[in-house]
């Protein structure tokens, strides 16, 4: 779990097979860009983001059979959330989960999720 951080930049990283979240992402920042990442067979969400976010970037990612939801955004203050180019399949739940937020994902394959 990451908490607190100005802005964080996530590239070309792996996250598999955790016995929970794949990236757990808590509290405040200014903006999160994750590109080229890759989370997959985690027993939770592929990627939660909460706390207070001002800007969230996830691009050429794959989030797939994830037990719960691949992508769950339910940060609070989010101004943009850009998903573009990922492919999301085969999770648990929803594919995407934006809280309450415009579902964007341009370019981006999500089929098959449960929910």
């Amino acid at each position: 779990m990451i908490q607190d951080c100005y802005s964080l930049l996530i590239s070309t990283s792996t996250f598999n097979n955790n016995g929970s979240r794949g990236m757990d992402l808590l509290g405040n920042s200014r903006g999160l860009v994750f590109d080229g990442c890759y989370t997959n067979a985690n027993n939770d969400d592929g990627i939660n983001i909460g706390g207070t976010c001002s800007a969230i970037n996830i691009t050429d990612c794959v989030v797939s059979r994830n037990d719960a939801k691949g992508l769950d955004i339910e940060s609070s203050g989010v101004l943009s959330v850009v998903t573009d180019s990922c492919t999301i399949p085969a999770n648990g739940q929803d594919g995407i989960d934006y809280a309450g937020h415009e579902k964007r994902a341009p370019n981006c394959i999500v089929t098959y999720n449960g929910g």
